[in-house]
């Protein structure tokens, strides 16, 4: 359910709603409450102002939050947003159709308020599906990273049941996710020197004082064209951050202590027929080591 706010949250306080909700990925979660400040805020500049890019690509495993973060975070601006998955955009349907359905789909969410969709976030999920796969012209993964190039820059779109008003993607946020695996080994080959220990940033979070060099303190936008995506929309993100894989710490706490976990779900399905269901510290071990070992 999402809420009205008279005021826009500071990164701060951004920050402070997601570490409700989502265990670890302080990169992520820091990175992606500013972006989200800085493109709202942007909003209000004149428009003949230059505004840099605030969109924001999420890295990582199936899994590990990206959507998630993105849920709760729109869920507590009280803004609509849309879930797009680019491994089903193939070059056809990029153009035309499905852009309308986009953004008819956030207008839709908006409940018909274009001002409203106006201030949308739109996510666009595993977009390493869509990366380079051959030279030269008639690459289906490059049309459709054209199409989300021509989103993020601005067209006007115009829903046939309200054709006097219009929205305007340019004004958009555009979050967008995938798993790139390959990513360590391309910042590793790029950096090629002997300070490539890499921690995660919670593990750097932990040591007292000392630096520490972590992947997402690395990575380039160029890395992301090594892997396969075009220079043009590589550029269009203001920031990038890797999210940590979770351990089977991370996933005992979120079953035990996040709001709505699946543990509640069946504690409460359970308590309707009568029965009161517990779990004990091993089962909850055991319940973590099953999950990492499926990859759920």
């Amino acid at each position: 359910m999402t809420t009205a706010r008279s005021t826009f949250p500071d990164p701060l306080e951004i920050q402070a709603n997601l570490d409700d909700h989502v265990r670890g990925q302080e990169h992520a979660k820091r990175y992606l409450s500013v972006a989200i400040y800085n493109h709202y805020i942007s909003q209000h500049l004149p428009s003949d102002s230059r505004k840099s890019p605030q969109h924001l690509l999420l890295l990582g495993p199936e899994g590990v939050g990206k959507t998630f973060l993105v849920q709760k975070a729109a869920e507590m601006l009280g803004v609509p947003w849309i879930h797009a998955d680019a491994s089903s955009l193939v070059q056809p349907a990029m153009t035309g159709e499905a852009l309308q359905r986009i953004t008819g789909a956030l207008i839709q969410r908006a409940g018909g308020d274009f001002g409203r969709a106006q201030k949308g976030i739109v996510l666009i999920d595993q977009l390493d599906q869509c990366r380079r796969r051959v030279q030269g012209p008639g690459d289906p993964g490059m049309a459709v990273q054209d199409a989300i190039l021509t989103l993020m820059d601005g067209i006007v779109m115009r829903h046939p049941e309200a054709p006097g008003q219009a929205l305007d993607t340019a004004r958009l946020l555009f979050i967008c996710c995938g798993s790139f695996p390959e990513m360590k080994t391309v910042v590793v080959d790029r950096v090629d020197d002997d300070r490539i220990g890499f921690q995660s940033d919670e593990e750097a979070a932990d040591d007292d004082g000392e630096q520490n060099i972590t992947l997402n303190d690395l990575i380039q936008r160029q890395d992301l064209v090594t892997l396969g995506l075009g220079a043009e929309l590589a550029a269009r993100f203001g920031h990038i951050s890797l999210l940590d894989p979770l351990t089977e710490q991370d996933f005992v706490h979120i079953l035990s202590r996040l709001e709505n976990s699946i543990i509640s779900e069946k504690k409460q399905f359970w308590a309707a027929h009568g029965i009161e269901l517990t779990f004990n510290e091993e089962a909850m071990q055991s319940i973590a080591q099953l999950a990492i070992a499926t990859g759920e």
